[in-house]
């Protein structure tokens, strides 16, 4: 006997999913709606009008909603059983909402109605049976018609599927009427109630006025995790007289004053003697047997769905749910449409499937198209479709996940799935507000804060015995068009690696709260540990709050709230936050606001947040936005993609999910980098499957990739005056020369041809906090610079020239390369070396040569007309410029105006691939109106000093100036732009462009602010056919650009002319 074969069992699964499909081109389908549970009929005019006979109609559907586990029967559709009567098609149809045989009341979380399928062209394979009664003779047989009434108006904590209504203050009474009579028999009650009060509370019931029964709740805890209310059930019978119907009455009462209480359901049983005059759903709460009356029609309704027709007589009980009908007594069904099964009869064949709703449908395709550019098969899919083939036409969220793994089994090549649409945790749109355009998965529990959860991973949950992601899953949680097209432009803009790439690929972000004993810094430092040993290629940045001076009046820290602006600003891949926060805040301090979010800066490397905190990322309030929700919307500012949390969280469970993430983010197991849903897969896969697993989830695109370098440089070889050696030596002129490579091949990149920066690091170096809400503690920095320069990659060999100053103990230092190409190709890569305090005596005693360029790199000014001036210190030295933190003292530092001294080691770069010359880029703040004095000083390698002094005047910085304008192309045919310089950077200003015709008529403005604006506002564009009703014909045109400052309101203005042919 041969092997078994994997492979086998495929195209098995394969054949088994596609099999119920295959009949579908042959048929048409129809759906109509059901309110409530009865027995319905299709007559013989409608099935002609629907094309087809009775006898070739059959009746699909689901009892309430569709499973949440699947399993095998998830790609096949469900047949109603159905009888012909006369010419007519008769069905049981649960509706939405139903009490099952075991007493057991189905309310359906997702609608109040429930759509069934009509297939035309095949006789039905479910056919009632009809069971002969063994028994002559008749009983009375005591049944019930049962009643329910459920209000869903309250969602104690805007989490889970439990909704209650009903709401009692204390001593307050809810009376329930069940218009009925009966008098002979006991009557059915059932309900379930919640009582939420700090004190102990209790309900009392009574029927018609009688007391029946006390049900008492203990005291919920005074928290804010604690649980927000205590259920009852009850049930039972009780005799009354009801000749003038029942009256269920509840009275709350607690023993706190704001104590409240609420109602589930109440179900209420009339019991009725079985005649025929009977008709209607009843349950047989007390009988072994059952008499089916002459003349009606008795169905036997079970759990599963199935149905027997009983013929007059006795029998024994098969189900103690019935339905009595005569063909008077039933309805025809109404409002039948066509349902759109074509999702049941294709291979999509995707890579990627982007699911959304028709009114984003146009920008899904947009991104779509985007990935199909990049080699991803890409799918766009409108939830009425998944709707109608794999959910009967019901919104139900099963029919989402069971299209998303026919597709992921069928197809073998599904890899990620976007949801493009906010999701609630408001199914029926009970509390208004936001939309709830594509549903997420929420919990049963809404009492528990810490159990309840929204997650989209149950729609990448595809594995019939595993709760293991099998695909990436993630979210564009946009409202409207504009948002969408807010967040695919983003997702355009960073993958433009041309236009995008940078040393912010490579830079990492880690931002720990302070208090809980440092436990958000301890945690951080794990992290960062394992990043330094296992991905030293990255660098790393930390922003610890503790390290920052507390302003304790205002519980704030001003300096770390400009310090992750900054870091924002000059770019950074990832940022790694640990603490406390809410929907709005990072930090107790609100170090991160959402409001904050006007003044961060537009750009397209934009970063990945990580938040291990509380509800940053609760998207699925249709009352707020939350924070991860308007970083990601926000148009080209905020945030590329975020893993983040949706509820209350616990800090242990944090950092494993934090662990996991971090783990994966940085692999490249195929010589690429991974995509955000692979290493979302891996993080869930990783952590373990509890509740805190469930509340993070990731809100942005899962295709997209991490902007980390795709290539990698080889190591560098070392040489002292053309001598090649393994170990660096300081004082020597060293020569070093590496290859960029391709990291799954290793061959050289010849054609790479661009820029890079080096850098040196000694050994990390422990250092201390503040200690400023408790005792101080020490973490490491990594980043003792030693080297750090610039310089030219040609034909994809990097050669430079370095000088090391002493280092103190000789041991390994850390040698890191970034590179970039002009196609925006990058390389980074890190290397350990060895160093030795040793080299020539020196005979330089010459401190560095300093020139200074004030406002632009080329020439110098004396007078400038801004108080904030870029600033170029170059400096030149034979032994190179002393950088390093091991003496403090001897790295470069200004005074401006004799103010405090600023150290600008971080700033310096050597240039031109030798240590020997180098500037230092920075930007002077506060410059006063008039005469301004600068005084700077640097060392070289040797400890020889230098030291120079500028003075310069600012003349017309009391009023905003607009210092130059351009417009180009000018002449123009579809678009130009506009350019201006002006004399406030940095601060927030606005701009208005304004163009007018000859005659003084306006046919275009545009506005835009920029805060912390830059010296030069490049990005003002006017393309012609964005306002078709005023498009501009060929001829001369005036362009009028204004500038606004909103620190003071000053104001300037440009004009001049644009000509369009």
């Amino acid at each position: 006997m041969g092997k078994f074969r994997p492979y086998h069992f495929l195209f098995l699964l394969i054949t088994c999913l596609a099999g119920p499909f295959s009949l579908m081109a042959q048929s048409s389908y129809f759906k109509f709606p059901i309110t409530e549970e009865g027995i319905y009929k299709i007559t013989s005019q409608q099935a002609s009008q629907l094309g087809g006979d009775i006898s070739q109609l059959r009746i699909l559907g689901y009892q309430g909603s569709l499973p949440s586990e699947l399993d095998s029967s998830f790609a096949t559709l469900n047949e109603i059983p159905a009888m012909e009567i006369n010419g007519e098609l008769y069905f049981y149809a649960s509706g939405p909402h139903f009490t099952q045989p075991d007493l057991e009341y189905h309310h359906h979380p997702y609608s109040d109605t429930l759509y069934y399928l009509i297939q035309t062209g095949l006789p039905p394979e479910r056919q009632i049976e009809t069971v002969g009664s063994n028994h002559q003779g008749e009983v009375n047989t005591l049944a019930y018609k049962l009643f329910t009434k459920k209000e869903e108006t309250h969602n104690l904590l805007n989490s889970g599927r439990q909704w209650w209504g009903n709401r009692s203050l204390n001593g307050q009474l809810q009376n329930l009427f069940f218009n009925a009579s009966t008098a002979s028999h006991p009557i059915y009650y059932d309900f379930n109630l919640l009582g939420q009060s700090v004190g102990s509370s209790s309900y009392t019931f009574r029927l018609n006025d009688e007391e029946v029964e006390q049900l008492t709740f203990e005291a919920i805890p005074n928290s804010t995790y604690g649980i927000k209310g205590r259920t009852a059930r009850s049930s039972g019978f009780h005799s009354i007289n009801a000749s003038t119907g029942v009256k269920a009455s509840f009275l709350y009462q607690s023993s706190n004053p704001n104590g409240m209480g609420y109602i589930d359901y109440v179900t209420i049983g009339l019991p009725e003697v079985l005649s025929n005059q009977s008709t209607g759903i009843y349950h047989l709460l007390n009988s072994k047997q059952i008499s089916a009356p002459a003349g009606k029609y008795t169905w036997s309704i079970e759990a599963d769905g199935n149905i027997q027709n009983l013929e007059s007589g006795l029998h024994p009980l098969i189900s103690p749910k019935i339905a009595l009908f005569d063909q008077n007594s039933v309805k025809a069904i109404s409002s039948v449409q066509a349902a759109d099964m074509q999702l049941n009869n294709e291979a999509l064949d995707a890579n990627l499937l982007i699911i959304t709703v028709p009114l984003l449908q146009n920008q899904a395709r947009r991104l779509a198209e985007h990935r199909s550019r990049q080699g991803i098969k890409a799918n766009v899919v409108v939830l009425p479709a998944i709707y109608d083939a794999y959910g009967y036409g019901n919104r139900d969220i099963a029919a989402i996940r069971n299209f998303i793994a026919r597709e992921y089994h069928q197809n073998g090549q599904l890899q990620h799935v976007l949801l493009m649409g906010k999701g609630t945790f408001d199914y029926k749109g009970v509390v208004g507000g936001r939309p709830n355009l594509i549903p997420t998965f929420t919990s049963k529990e809404s009492l528990n804060p810490l159990a309840t959860y929204s997650t989209d991973d149950y729609f990448a949950q595809l594995d019939f015995s595993s709760q293991n992601l099998q695909i990436g899953v993630g979210r564009l949680p946009a409202i409207n068009v504009q948002e969408a097209v807010n967040m695919v432009d983003k997702l355009i803009a960073y993958d433009n690696v041309e236009k995008n790439s940078g040393e912010w690929q490579r830079k990492v972000l880690l931002f720990a709260d302070d208090g809980d004993n440092h436990l958000h810094l301890n945690d951080s430092e794990r992290h960062a540990a394992f990043l330094h040993e296992n991905h030293p290629e990255l660098v790393l940045d930390k922003l610890y709050l503790d390290n920052f001076e507390k302003d304790q009046k205002n519980n704030r820290y001003p300096a770390a709230a400009k310090n992750l602006i900054e870091k924002v600003r000059e770019g950074v891949l990832l940022i790694n936050f640990v603490g406390h926060g809410n929907e709005e805040v990072l930090t107790a301090e609100q170090v991160f606001h959402v409001s904050q979010l006007d003044n961060w800066p537009t750009q397209a490397n934009l970063p990945i947040l990580v938040t291990a905190t509380c509800e940053f990322g609760r998207q699925d309030s249709p009352f707020l936005r939350s924070g991860a929700e308007q970083m990601l919307t926000r148009p080209g500012k905020g945030a590329i993609a975020l893993l983040t949390t949706g509820r209350p969280v616990f800090s242990s469970s944090n950092y494993a999910i934090n662990r996991a993430f971090l783990e994966a983010a940085f692999l490249k197991p195929y010589g690429e980098n991974l995509t955000l849903g692979e290493i979302y897969k891996e993080t869930k896969n990783t952590a373990s499957t509890n509740q805190n697993n469930q509340s993070f989830s990731l809100i942005g695109d899962p295709s997209m990739r991490i902007a980390l370098p795709e290539l990698t440089a080889s190591k560098p070889d070392l040489s002292i005056a053309e001598r090649k050696v393994d170990t660096l030596s300081t004082f020597e002129n060293t020569a070093i020369e590496a290859l960029i490579t391709d990291p799954l091949t290793g061959s050289h990149l010849t054609n790479f041809n661009g820029s890079f920066i080096l850098s040196i690091y000694g050994q990390p170096e422990s250092k201390e906090t503040l200690g400023n809400i408790e005792t101080a503690t020490t973490y490491l920095d990594e980043n003792q610079t030693l080297f750090r320069g610039v310089g030219k990659i040609e034909n994809g060999v990097m050669k430079t020239e370095i000088m090391l100053p002493e280092v103190g103990e000789a041991g390994d230092i850390l040698l890191k390369i970034f590179a970039h190409d002009e196609t925006g190709e990058s390389a980074f890569s890190a290397d350990k070396l060895l160093i030795q305090n040793q080299g020539p005596p020196s005979t330089d005693s010459d401190g560095p040569k300093i020139r200074f360029s004030l406002f632009d790199s080329e020439t110098h000014r004396s007078i400038i007309p801004s108080t904030q001036s870029p600033l170029f210190i170059y400096l030149e030295d034979e032994s190179g410029i002393f950088i390093s933190e091991k003496n403090p003292a001897w790295q470069p530092r200004l005074t401006l105006n004799r103010g405090s001294e600023t150290v600008l080691a971080q700033q310096y770069r050597a240039k031109n691939n030798s240590y020997k010359t180098g500037v230092i880029a920075t930007v002077l703040d506060n410059l006063i109106e008039g005469v301004n004095t600068l005084e700077f000083s640097a060392y070289d390698n040797h400890g020889n000093i230098s030291t120079a002094t500028l003075e310069f005047v600012v003349e017309g910085s009391r009023n905003l100036q607009i210092l130059s304008q351009m417009i180009y192309p000018n002449p123009a045919s579809s678009s130009t732009q506009f350019r201006l310089q002006h004399n406030r950077p940095g601060q927030d200003l606005s701009v208005e462009v304004k163009v007018y015709n000859l005659w003084g008529g306006e046919i275009f403005t545009y506005s835009k602010r920029y805060p912390h604006a830059n010296a030069e506002l490049d990005d003002l564009e006017w393309i012609f056919l964005h306002t078709k009703t005023k498009y501009p014909a060929k001829g001369t045109y005036i362009y009028k650009l204004e500038l606004r400052s909103e620190a003071d309101g000053t104001s300037d203005s440009k004009s001049g002319k644009l000509i369009i042919q």
